[in-house]
């Protein structure tokens, strides 16, 4: 179970100032703390790698558009957001899916 809230942002700051570097969360729809997370990591000039996922119900070209937008506004925008990647890649319209992060890697994101 993720941490949400406050506990999150504090996990978040805590783990950075002793050396994490890497943090990882999912959608809104899944782990529900992105924007904690981008808060906690806009809020420290330490570089971190920041990952975060497409969840399994948002898949298909638009679909996946629009999720990494979400998640792209609650996290901060480029500076936090390092990587964006399929949850669960085992079912849903993977090739559509494929075809929008292809898309976005196009326009630097």
């Amino acid at each position: 179970v993720a941490l949400t809230g406050e506990a999150t942002y504090e996990a978040v700051k805590y783990a950075i100032s002793i050396g994490y570097r890497l943090i990882d969360t999912a959608s809104e729809e899944s782990y529900g703390n992105e924007d904690q997370v981008g808060a906690a990591v806009n809020g420290t000039n330490t570089t971190t790698f920041v990952t975060t996922k497409l969840w399994d119900t948002d898949h298909g070209f638009y679909q996946t558009l629009e999720a990494f937008e979400e998640s792209y506004q609650a996290l901060g925008g480029q500076r936090v957001m390092d990587m964006y990647m399929i949850h669960s890649p085992f079912r849903g319209k993977l090739v559509e899916t494929w075809d929008a992060l292809l898309y976005l890697q196009s326009k630097g994101f």
